[in-house]
């Protein structure tokens, strides 16, 4: 006999939000959460395909365009950007969505503005003082190390760019908290990488060079997806009443949950490649160097697109249904994350760590073949994400933001650790091999707390099944790459018609194992 929920919703009627309460039979509860999640996530994937292909594109055409070091120290700047504003949004890009999904899950709407605005006002208020000192930093007499003296020309750029990437952080997260994927994906995923890869060539004239027009066309690219998201979210917070002013005690509440979320920025600048590799590439081989790991790192988000795109629509889902107490739907959601992203993830992956020199070389040219076995590396890690689903967003949202950051800086503190030590010895392969092994340290940790406090893991049987077409898939690609020399078509025609044939087979395998329609268990 199916057990039954009773569950709060919220709906818009002329305007204004009202609350219906419904008991509703648990387990075809979990089914349609599984399609709403699927579907909502499918959205995002399209996004982040489109994405992932312009952001690799803009890889492509810069590191052509700007050659190795010039690349290599555009590649640090918008590391340093990410970091810094990503600091100074002071954990509101988590806590606002986090708390709008949830009020809205329990029916508490008038409480959803002012927590959107305070997130807001913190991130304001941080992120400006995070760029004056940046800028001082930048500006001042005291020396900077050798390599990172490039940043100095466009310091004023970096400042002016960091309270702007903050505050578009807060308003995106927002966004998405209330439920609006398609907005969000649309301006994160479309506009802004767009903006990123035309502006440079619009502003190269006035300028002063092609590094400075690729610096300003990040500027404002940021700039405009601030204003664009701004509109959206008044938009889409236009049927909520003003909300009455927050208690002191709910204050607490959101910067508490947001206090170990300040440092999310920084544990995923040191632990999920997202800069400090760069950064250390760059002081211990070359700024060359740099260039070339951040052109192989260019392609790891096409091979977790979907379990990025999954992150979209499971957190908000997982806010809701942990308002409710609804466990075991969170579990079928979980565990789904884990089976559909490890599914798309391997194919790519097998044909990245099989083929990577000749992707390098296809697409960013000869001079950057030297990061083939970086980019291998870095696939292994990619794998390791998809597998574990989306375990930190988990934890995130049934409020457990300590063990995401502990989580992180375990990872971080790996990270920094291995690079110092393989880098010098290893090269961009070090600096792989370094954050590779950080990811599967953090989200390691993250598996087995969701085990142990909730008693929730990612694998299923489907886990197992895909261990057949996968291996059958390798095969098939070491025995095409031993006869490559005899294909005599150019480099982006083979990679085609060898990555065409293996998904076919990866394809034909999982439709025997019968994975290609899920079933719920």
């Amino acid at each position: 006999m199916a057990t039954t929920l009773r569950a709060c919703t919220a709906f818009k009627s002329n305007g204004q939000y009202s609350v219906i309460s419904t008991r509703i039979p648990q387990t075809a509860q979990a089914s349609d959460h599984v399609r709403r999640f699927v579907g909502g996530s499918s959205f995002a994937a399209a996004g982040l395909i489109a994405s992932g292909v312009i952001t690799l594109s803009t890889g492509i055409v810069f590191a052509r365009w700007l050659g190795p070091r010039d690349f290599g120290t555009y590649s640090l700047v918008v590391a340093a950007v990410t970091l810094i504003g990503g600091f100074g949004a002071v954990g509101m890009d988590t806590a606002v969505p986090r708390f709008v999904s949830y009020y809205l899950g329990v029916g508490s709407l008038e409480l959803v503005r002012p927590v959107i605005r305070f997130g807001i006002s913190c991130a304001v208020a941080a992120s400006s003082c995070l760029a004056l000192g940046t800028f001082w930093l930048l500006t001042a007499r005291n020396p900077l190390p050798e390599k990172l003296v490039p940043l100095r020309t466009v310091a004023i750029f970096i400042a002016a760019v960091i309270p702007i990437f903050a505050m578009l952080l807060v308003l995106q997260q927002a966004i998405l908290g209330l439920g609006c994927i398609k907005t969000r994906i649309v301006i994160e995923k479309f506009m802004q990488p767009v903006l990123r890869l035309s502006m440079p060539f619009a502003l190269v004239l006035v300028a002063g060079g092609r590094f400075s027009a690729a610096v300003a066309g990040v500027v404002l690219a940021t700039l405009i997806g601030l204003i664009v998201a701004g509109l959206a979210l008044k938009y889409a917070t236009i049927g909520f009443r003003g909300g009455s002013k927050p208690s002191v005690r709910e204050l607490r509440q959101w910067s508490g949950y947001a206090l170990p979320f300040a440092f999310q920025s920084l544990q995923q600048f040191v632990s999920n490649g997202l800069g400090i590799d760069i950064f250390l590439v760059g002081l211990l081989a070359s700024l060359s160097d740099s260039g070339i790991y951040a052109a192989a790192f260019r392609f790891t988000p096409l091979l977790t697109l979907v379990r990025s795109a999954m992150d979209y629509a499971f957190g908000p889902k997982v806010a809701a249904l942990y308002g409710k107490s609804d466990l075991q739907s969170i579990d079928v959601l979980y565990k789904t994350s884990s089976t559909i992203g490890l599914m798309f993830t391997l194919p790519f992956g097998i044909i990245f760590v099989l083929f990577s020199w000749q992707i390098m070389t296809t697409f960013f040219g000869v001079s950057y073949a030297q990061g083939a076995v970086a980019l291998a590396w870095l696939v292994l890690g990619c794998v390791v994400d998809s597998a574990t689903g989306c375990n930190t967003t988990l934890l995130a949202m049934v409020g457990k933001p300590w063990l995401v950051l502990i989580n992180g800086l375990v990872g971080g503190t790996l990270a920094v650790l291995l690079c110092c030590f393989l880098i010098p010895r290893l090269g961009i392969s070090g600096a792989a091999i370094a954050v590779t092994a950080a990811r599967a340290c953090a989200n390691l940790l993250a598996t087995l707390q969701l085990w142990k406090f909730l008693a929730l893991q990612p694998f299923s049987s489907r886990t197992l099944r895909l261990i057949l077409p996968a291996g059958v898939t390798a095969l098939a690609g070491l025995a095409i790459r031993s006869q490559l020399s005899l294909i005599h078509f150019p480099g982006i025609v083979t990679l085609a018609l060898v990555g065409s044939v293996l998904l076919g087979l990866y394809i034909t395998g999982i439709r025997l194992v019968g994975l290609l329609r899920l079933q719920l268990t």
